[in-house]
């Protein structure tokens, strides 16, 4: 647990990030999303779009945040920074708060590969679930007569379909009185079920195979994943590739090295916004048929604001998930290398190396160490041996060759 974080999820979809606030929701740099820092590198948001536009959910939550391209059977630990100590480490972008993730990496052993899946099974609503409480297709007619009964004032902009559509075509007498009770008892056995042509079972699953292992020497740790995300609404999903390579070396006492690279490629597939097709099966009577006596898409019409004002369309929301919906793909690719220096260990390592056979007191070397501080000293030996001679002839070879020496003082 974090204290004081916050996480919202806006939306049902699958693959839609939650939105995370660390420090509250106000802000004095015009955007709210903490800062991401993944193996010590600070990442950058995907899409580099204005801070106004980031704060909207249509976009954070579809594009995603600075580590979306990351398989989570990669992270091994998550840090959470939020007081003066992420302003001293990263300055006013740790204004909203710092989010440390570290990714594994290999170990000393044998070559150990690792697979792990992951199964999510999806139900679609249902009008028999407890917390879907809406009128069949008989219970809306009955509604509607008596609420022409008691003649209550109908808006001006209700679509002209079920029961108010009927009247208004005996009104318009474009139906007599024993084709009007006909279309009605037609619709009040309708019933159609908007959460079975809209929705779905959904089942998404996630594959991650690793191996990591290495010596003393050097460690390595690797991985590709897939996930499949299937939403409950009809050909919403999710596809993502990822890849993840490092790679850690010692190559001298003193000198470590590491490569890092990690690449991802996604691709997402859903609806419109103003379709809305969970919304649609709440509030969209049952009264209304989705296909015509021939199996053909029924279309009614639906009033909308045109250019020239108001205006009707025919509309069927089948037809309008088939024709239209939003395509998405990504790709990232980073590549982190290191170099790690330690000198003192330098000097130190080439100070054990030194020549065994002085010629003086015992603790020359060491006196003389402390009064000029530790010296690296390197150098062929002539003949199978070296002299020294003296406390000031220390540092001077017998025999004349090349030498060079290192302070660290």
């Amino acid at each position: 647990r974090v204290p004081d974080l916050i996480m919202m999820n806006n939306s049902g979809e699958v693959g839609v990030v939650p939105k995370l606030r660390i420090r509250g929701t106000s802000t004095l740099i015009g955007n709210r999303e903490p800062l991401w820092v993944l193996d010590g590198i600070v990442m950058q948001d995907p899409v580099d779009i204005p801070a106004s536009d980031l704060n909207d959910p249509d976009y954070i939550n579809r594009i995603g945040n600075a580590i979306a391209g990351i398989n989570p059977q990669d992270i091994e630990r998550i840090d959470v920074l939020k007081d003066a100590a992420a302003t001293a480490l990263y300055g006013t972008r740790a204004a909203n708060g710092v989010i440390v993730v570290t990714t594994k990496k290999g170990r000393v052993g044998r070559p150990i590969v690792t697979y792990n899946m992951s199964t999510t099974l999806r139900q679609r609503p249902s009008y028999n679930d407890r917390a879907v409480n809406v009128m069949n297709s008989r219970e809306r007619i009955q509604f509607s007569r008596e609420l022409v009964e008691q003649h209550y004032p109908f808006p001006e902009d209700i679509n002209r379909v079920g029961y108010e559509g009927l009247l208004l075509r005996l009104y318009n007498q474009e139906l007599t009185d024993a084709q009007f009770e006909k279309e009605v008892e037609h619709l009040s056995a309708l019933n159609t079920d908007w959460f079975d042509l809209l929705t779905q079972n959904s089942v998404s699953h996630t594959h991650t195979v690793s191996i990591n292992g290495g010596s003393s020497d050097a460690t390595y740790y690797a991985s590709i994943g897939y996930t499949r995300d299937n939403d409950v609404i009809w050909d919403n999903k999710n596809d993502r590739y990822t890849a993840i390579l490092k790679m850690d070396a010692n190559l001298t006492s003193w000198m470590r090295a590491s490569l890092n690279l990690n690449g991802n490629v996604s691709s997402r597939k859903y609806y419109q916004q103003d379709l809305n097709p969970m919304e649609y099966a709440y509030k969209t009577t049952r009264a209304l048929p989705a296909f015509d006596e021939n199996g053909e898409y029924f279309y009614y019409l639906q009033r909308g604001r045109g250019n020239f004002g108001t205006e009707y369309y025919s509309y069927n929301i089948l037809n309008e998930l088939e024709n239209s919906s939003y395509d998405q793909r990504g790709a990232g690719l980073s590549v982190t290398a290191n170099l790690q220096f330690n000198i003192a260990s330098c000097f130190l390592s080439n100070l054990e190396h030194r020549p065994r056979r002085l010629v003086g007191r015992k603790n020359l070397l060491r006196r003389q160490t402390a009064r000029y501080g530790i010296r690296c000293i390197t150098g062929t030996q002539n003949r199978g041996r070296t002299r020294y001679y003296g406390e000031s002839d220390l540092y001077r070879r017998h025999q004349p060759a090349a030498l060079w020496r290192g302070t660290l003082l």
